[in-house]
């Protein structure tokens, strides 16, 4: 039986495969020749399992290191001088049931939907995807009820979407499912555009080469 900080949440599975196997087996091994960074995340989650089951919370170390994978600006934002709090925030998470940690862990300074959703995946690797913008946009082309926003109540959306998949295609782990998802956003600016030297999108007319869709 698993430890009751790593039990899974509750949520609503939703009956909408977005993409199948196949879209799955085609990108996800894609990923590695984009992102460089597989060796890191894997690193990370065994430095968090041993950050929980000996403080019951993630060092400051550790924290550093996830904010360097995910957002190396946010690291600016942290109040790293009263680290206290975010020990003490992480903590009361585990002791949480229900989707009340993403609300806590945003009220920590320098601590957003995307980055918090980024260290809950951490800490629950198979129950809290991370919030993308690739990942999420996405979603969206691939038919998902999704908003825009990166909000904590479009980010539980956004969890039931992928979550009610990997349990379809429960072969793959929810990393091996983000991993192909966003393989297919970097791989696709025919449909999602390219990203210009100062952020903005240049938008594609051009035709999907491959729509997970209709398989075409």
């Amino acid at each position: 039986m698993q430890p009751n900080h790593l039990r899974a949440p509750m949520f609503d599975l939703i009956d909408a495969l977005l993409f199948d196997d196949d879209f799955v087996q085609l990108w996800e091994p894609q990923y590695d020749a984009i992102a460089h960074d597989e060796a890191e995340y894997q690193s990370l989650v065994q430095a968090v399992r041993k950050d929980v089951d000996s403080i019951g919370a993630i060092r400051e170390a550790t924290l550093r290191r996830i904010l360097e994978w995910k957002s190396a600006r946010t690291k600016g934002h942290v109040h790293w001088w009263n680290y206290g709090l975010y020990i003490e925030t992480v903590r009361d998470c585990l002791s949480m049931h229900g989707d009340d940690r993403l609300d806590a862990i945003c009220k920590l300074p320098g601590v957003r939907e995307r980055v918090g959703s980024t260290i809950l995946h951490f800490i629950y690797p198979d129950t809290y995807p991370i919030f993308d913008i690739r990942t999420l946009e996405a979603l969206r082309y691939l038919g998902a009820d999704l908003g825009k926003s990166f909000s904590v109540n479009n980010y539980y959306r956004f969890r039931e979407y992928l979550i009610s998949t990997q349990v379809v295609l429960n072969r793959w782990t929810l990393r091996e499912l983000d991993r192909a998802i966003f393989a297919f956003h970097k791989r696709s600016p025919e449909i999602f555009g390219a990203t210009l030297g100062n952020g903005r999108r240049a938008q594609s007319t051009t035709h999907p080469y491959y729509c997970p869709r209709s398989g075409a």
